[in-house]
């Protein structure tokens, strides 16, 4: 992510992109897409990157991943927490928690708790 920020930009990183814009393809674990997610997030959070700019890298990928960022930014969650709040949503079901912050984005974003 480092080509996302100009003062961490290194040849390597211009490199690695330059690699994947042409069509290299990068094998990373399915918790890869979060991890930008958050960087993305923490960047526009202290105000490194405008929001557009962190919306333009989230172009193109799956649509999931759109909502995961939108949902963590109106309820102030990270990645990983808006994915569990989004896929409850998106899914219809309700979501299984003791997290206090998790349990309050659920009532912003129409899902509901888990009750027994």
């Amino acid at each position: 992510m480092a080509w996302c920020f100009e003062e961490e930009s290194t040849q390597f990183s211009e490199a690695v992109l330059e690699a994947l814009s042409s069509g290299a393809e990068a094998v990373v674990p399915a918790i890869w897409a979060y991890e930008v997610v958050n960087v993305l997030l923490g960047a526009t959070r202290r105000k490194r990157i405008p929001a557009g700019k962190a919306s333009g890298f989230l172009d193109g990928t799956a649509r999931t991943f759109q909502q995961v960022k939108a949902a963590a930014e109106a309820h102030n969650l990270t990645a990983y927490d808006a994915a569990y709040v989004e896929l409850a949503r998106r899914e219809n079901l309700p979501l299984a928690t003791l997290d206090r912050r998790l349990r309050k984005a659920t009532q912003g974003a129409a899902v509901r708790i888990f009750s027994g």
